[in-house]
This record gives C-alpha cells, sequence and structure tokens, in this order.
C-alpha cells in the first residue's frame, strides 16, 4: 500500500485501502500497523486533523482491530496476526 508522509511527532506515513477499507499508519519509531474496517472519512479526518498523532490516539488506535506488521518482510507477505480494536466511534 503506497503511504504519504505527515508531518506529525508520532506518525511517520499513512495510507489508505478504499476497497479493503484497510488504514495503514508507519509510526516515527517505524512500527507499522494496518486497522481494519476503517471508513474513509476517518482517513480523511486523520489528514486533516490539526494534530495526527492526538487523532490516532484518541480515535483509532483502540477502536479499531489492527495487525502490526515487520516494514521488513512487508514486501514478502509475512503479516502478523490481527489484534484488539474496539467498537468504531
Amino acid at each position: 500500500m503506497d503511504r504519504s508522509a505527515v508531518e506529525s511527532r508520532l506518525i511517520r506515513s499513512v495510507g489508505y485501502d478504499l476497497a479493503a477499507s484497510i488504514l495503514e499508519v508507519e509510526l516515527v519509531g517505524g512500527a507499522l500497523y494496518e486497522y481494519f474496517d476503517v471508513p474513509y472519512s476517518a482517513f480523511e479526518e486523520l489528514l486533516e486533523a490539526e494534530s495526527k498523532g492526538a487523532y490516532y490516539n484518541d480515535l483509532i488506535k483502540d477502536f479499531y482491530a489492527y495487525r502490526r506488521l515487520d516494514p521488513g518482510t512487508v514486501e514478502a507477505g509475512h503479516e502478523g496476526e490481527v489484534e484488539g480494536g474496539g467498537e468504531t466511534p
């Protein structure tokens, strides 16, 4: 998935797969996550948020099922298991 760099102290880049409703978030420390069943509007709001890190922490991180990806093996198709998440806000 293509990601775009964002201006944030927490998030390095974000991407969105419209067909699958998957939000991909790369953190500044290098961790990479996929969030499932995220509406496109949440992706747009994240991009437009004054504080992308606060929006992510308050409205994405604990609200959607996710999978942590290993950035070194994403290309090869090795992915982590789906974890956590709750109901959408």
